[in-house]
């Protein structure tokens, strides 16, 4: 370009232009500038160089070539044409909005890398975009090496400018699908089958011995994975590598995990965008449904945020942890059922606390007990249960149902005895067949 091409551009567009080829623009006029553009093009004077022989970081174009070796720094020449240009490339992931109104768009899956795009608040705002949608657009990368969202082609699978329904407006309805997990294999999942049925936008406590019980939880989630109608998410908090990798082996699932050694707003952030994201798939029409490894692990990093208390679980953990319990609804069109894994201990106040909030909110309880010899994991027939148990069964399971809960109640019959007698190894219409013809011995 010559003398008469760059009076052409404005001060701005040659002050930048300038910061590209090594100069420092401060305090010049037009001329000026037009006049050390053209000399370090031709090669007539240098760079402006630090006091260590490089060029400053204010200045410092980061997109150019440049060999460092301690003593010179060698800078290409080049003309206007080939100053490069801010790079564009095609983003997608989760959106993760903070407090401060501004989000990131997380690239890979609900973990945070380097790369993920920068969104800002008025961008938000303008596209009606909600933490936990899936973004897919563009993006370019700003001078200090972050991306930045400029475009959004789909939200969610779905154009942008739509009508889109709120899941905290939407009417919360009493579940009348019932999840199928019962398995020939397992006596466990076959009798919470049918004593403590789970639903479509269930809340479902799933109470374990201890906090340290695995094998179970795996199994549940193990069979809710094969529903090939909902989206399942096993979120896992504050776990070791040797839990992750248990879950990794035996699930077909997303699995979303943080480790002990996370601070406690880690294991927040991941549990909160998970919650999110399945909110915003119930919107959207979809059945999804997410597997909380411990709610009292959940409990406790909130109250170590909140509280700065690392030894209990605090009242305000018991708080949140129930607004994210709660969530759990059934809207109509798509449903978001979550089901929460606690251990039957009740250690000091605040778990005590933490399990009868969440006990109160629920609307399906199974308690997991062993067999006498301590092997074999099944489940208390007497305390398990489920809210519109006969919606979610039907006519002649709910009439079964009915019939041994009452035996059991009279103590007519023992649980040990329906384990006994019962036919799990054929399948779920076997084992109805067979508590049928012990309730008719009972009689």
């Amino acid at each position: 370009m010559t003398n008469k091409d760059y009076k052409t551009l404005t001060i701005g567009e040659l002050r930048s232009l300038l910061v590209k080829l090594g100069g420092a623009p401060v305090n010049k006029k037009k001329a000026q500038l037009i006049d050390e553009i053209i000399k370090i093009q031709s090669g007539e004077i240098s760079p402006v160089r630090s006091k260590r022989g490089r060029p400053s970081n204010r200045d410092r174009d980061y997109s150019r070539p440049y060999d460092f070796t301690g003593k010179e720094f060698k800078t290409a020449v080049c003309d206007i044409a080939a100053v490069p240009s801010f790079e564009k490339i095609s983003a997608s992931g989760i959106l993760e909005l903070y407090s401060d109104g501004y989000a990131f768009v997380r690239r890979n899956g609900f973990y945070s890398k380097s790369g993920d795009v920068f969104v800002e608040r008025n961008f938000i705002k303008a596209n009606d975009l909600r933490a936990g949608d899936f973004i897919v657009g563009d993006a370019v990368l700003q001078s200090n090496r972050i991306y930045k969202l400029t475009s959004v082609d789909l939200v969610n699978g779905k154009a942008v400018n739509r009508l889109r329904r709120n899941f905290d407006d939407c009417t919360p309805k009493y579940s009348t699908e019932k999840i199928s997990i019962a398995r020939r294999d397992d006596k466990m999942l076959t009798a919470i089958d049918l004593f403590s049925p789970l639903g479509y936008g269930q809340r479902s406590l799933f109470f374990t011995k201890d906090d340290w019980t695995n094998l179970p939880v795996v199994a549940l989630a193990s069979a809710l994975t094969e529903n090939e109608r909902a989206t399942v998410i096993c979120l896992l908090t504050d776990v070791n590598v040797e839990d992750f990798g248990l879950y990794l082996e035996n699930l077909n699932c997303e699995i979303v995990c943080t480790y002990f050694n996370e601070a406690a707003e880690d294991h927040v952030k991941k549990a909160e965008l998970v919650f999110e994201r399945a909110k915003r798939l119930a919107e959207e029409g979809e059945d999804v449904i997410v597997v909380v490894n411990s709610f009292k692990r959940l409990a406790l990093a909130y109250s170590k945020l909140l509280n700065d208390f690392a030894g209990e679980i605090t009242k305000d953990g018991v708080e949140k942890a129930k607004k994210l319990f709660i969530q759990g609804r059934n809207l109509g069109e798509g449903s978001f059922t979550v089901v929460g894994v606690l251990s039957q201990n009740r250690a000091n106040w605040g778990e005590g606390c933490l399990i009868d909030d969440l006990v109160w909110c629920a609307n399906g309880i199974s308690f997991v007990t062993t067999d006498n010899a301590g092997f074999e994991n099944l489940i208390d027939v007497e305390r398990s249960k489920s809210k519109n148990a006969e919606k979610l069964l039907g006519g002649e399971q709910f009439k079964i149902y009915r019939d041994v809960k009452n035996l059991i109640d009279k103590k007519i019959l023992t649980q040990e005895e329906i384990f006994k007698s019962a036919r799990f190894d054929l399948g779920l219409d076997y084992f109805l067949h067979s508590l049928e013809s012990i309730v008719k011995k009972c009689r």
